[in-house]
């Protein structure tokens, strides 16, 4: 089995109002770079599925991404992603991503499609791991119009691990902040 990273990072970033992927931490380094650099110390590559807007380092690989949403750009990814091989997928705002939780998330996925977390009583779809056996459904689904991941994972084999054990896992419920706003962006210290 090989593990592979797909970083989510071509949004439009509307609420945001400027790129995400582009903001920068008070090291210097930018989301992109970071999302980048925490799933090579997993993964063996990372696709990015930013629509091309970013120059990538050594060890990540542009998809295809036209632009039509974060279902359609995980599509793209998994066609990549081979037999046995597993993802994880995470999105390119997610501030405090956690390997142990991944680790985790990939241990209990075993046969299931997709091994994910829950946080506010949602799955978190872009900080999970998804199998390569899962592309042929979510590529009918997009194929008949689908565009949501959430009811997407409803035509899929999921496992999930609660809040309260993922918070654990991870060390708190940082894992599962994102940066949506201008607001949340200085609230992480993001410019």
């Amino acid at each position: 089995m090989t593990r592979v990273g797909v970083l989510l990072g071509g949004g439009q970033s509307r609420r945001m109002g400027r790129d995400k992927a582009s903001l920068q931490r008070q090291d210097g380094t930018t989301l992109l770079d970071a999302g980048i650099t925490f799933l090579l110390g997993a993964c063996e590559t990372v696709l990015v599925a930013d629509r091309g807007r970013h120059p990538l380092p050594a060890g990540a690989v542009a998809v295809d991404d036209p632009g039509q949403g974060p279902l359609v750009a995980l599509v793209r990814a998994l066609r990549l992603v081979r037999g046995d091989d597993v993802a994880w997928v995470l999105a390119v705002d997610h501030v405090a991503p956690s390997a142990t939780l991944f680790h985790s998330l990939e241990e209990r996925l075993e046969m299931a499609d997709v091994s994910l977390a829950e946080h506010g009583g949602l799955p978190q779809p872009f900080h999970g791991v998804w199998s390569a056996r899962c592309h042929a459904a979510l590529e009918r689904l997009v194929d008949n119009g689908e565009r949501s991941v959430v009811r997407a994972l409803g035509d899929l084999d999921t496992r999930s691990i609660a809040a309260r054990e993922a918070d654990a896992l991870a060390g708190g419920p940082a894992w599962a902040e994102d940066v949506d706003t201008a607001t949340a962006a200085e609230r992480h210290g993001l410019a």
